[in-house]
């Protein structure tokens, strides 16, 4: 899967330079070694080692989000102040009875696609590390869906709220799809 030719559409989307997504086959869930190899590559990306499996990739300089499933795996990073949180799924394992149960009605109506929701929810989520992070993914609310003309393939921009009447946080996400796989990163600048 060839990320490099989103990033610059991403960069300039988020309003980041140092966005860097890398997406691939061979580091899906379905591959034995799949956790390693990612951790290589973000640590040779950093030049910070960020191997140890036991824990969260944590780095000084950078904000970190590892995502993987059957077929593709890969991270998404970003200097600090900025945080990131990515998602990929195989669009097909995504059940639609799943993503309405963890979703407001309302919510669940106005996505794209139960698809998008559930890949926008965890990106989110996966942003949200720490005090701010809801304990489950019903405590977030994707709203205010924007279709992205003219962009990477079926892109969506979304924003994210911690209630239906909250205002939005700061910063936005994306969703897209690439072949059998749905895609989100949500990117914000960190007050931390």
């Amino acid at each position: 899967m060839e990320t490099n030719r989103w990033i610059d559409e991403f960069r300039d989307l988020f309003e980041c330079e140092s966005l860097e997504l890398q997406l691939r086959e061979d580091w899906g869930a379905d591959q034995g070694s799949s956790r390693s190899l990612i951790r290589n590559a973000i640590s040779a990306h950093t030049n910070e080692d960020l191997r140890d499996l036991a824990q969260l990739p944590k780095s000084d300089r950078f904000d970190i989000s590892i995502a993987h499933c059957p077929g593709v795996g890969g991270f998404v990073l970003a200097e600090k102040p900025f945080s990131v949180g990515l998602d990929v799924e195989v669009e097909s394992r995504i059940h639609q009875s799943i993503v309405a149960r963890i979703s407001a009605p309302e919510e669940f109506l106005a996505a794209p696609s139960s698809a998008h929701l559930w890949a926008a929810k965890e990106a989110a989520f996966k942003n949200l590390r720490g005090p701010n992070q809801p304990r489950i993914l019903s405590g977030l609310f994707i709203t205010d869906w924007q279709k992205l003309e003219g962009k990477t393939n079926d892109a969506w921009r979304f924003q994210v709220s911690l209630s239906l009447t909250a205002p939005a946080l700061e910063g936005f996400g994306v969703v897209f799809r690439e072949n059998s796989f749905i895609i989100s990163l949500f990117c914000r600048r960190s007050s931390t």
